[in-house]
């Protein structure tokens, strides 16, 4: 994935934006992510979780935006597997870690955001600090990321 950069207001603070999919939903929320960074000059990266290791996400200084849709009984998608478990075995500290977690699912089953919501408590037991509330999305995730948008930013901001 590629970089989106601008003019900062907070010295030294990127968004690093992380997707884990199955479909390209949570990478489209990513992208939209990252443009929403864009239009407020704030810099973002946006890298697929199927190139990190738990280890490369503890060493990241920015602030951590991880997107992760839910599979199968309350599963990380196949692409993000590997990641997944790596955060899950609990060997990797993530006490300089600053993140929050955006998770995607389907409201209709019973597993609804189970995978993002499970990551959240993982990173945070890892010593991780949250910097914003975890955000649920359903299938109409589309057009409710609008309204989540202030929220993001106002934590985010907060950061500086």
């Amino acid at each position: 994935m590629g970089r989106t950069q601008g003019q900062s207001r907070m010295a030294g603070n990127t968004l690093s934006i992380y997707f884990g999919t199955e479909t390209g939903n949570s990478r489209w929320v990513a992208e939209a992510i990252a443009n929403m960074s864009a239009a407020r000059s704030v810099p973002a990266t946006v890298q697929d979780l199927v190139n990190i290791s738990a280890e490369q996400l503890s060493r990241d200084s920015d602030p951590a935006l991880v997107i992760i849709s839910t599979w199968n009984r309350g599963k990380p998608p196949f692409f993000a597997r590997r990641f997944y478990a790596d955060i899950e075995a609990g060997k990797t500290a993530m006490n300089t870690l600053r993140f929050a977690v955006i998770a995607l699912g389907d409201e209709h089953y019973e597993h609804f955001c189970a995978c993002g919501r499970n990551l959240d408590m993982l990173l945070e037991k890892l010593g991780g600090k949250r910097w914003m509330p975890r955000i649920e999305l359903g299938t109409d995730f589309r057009s409710n990321l609008a309204q989540y948008e202030q929220q993001l930013w106002k934590h985010f901001d907060k950061l500086s």
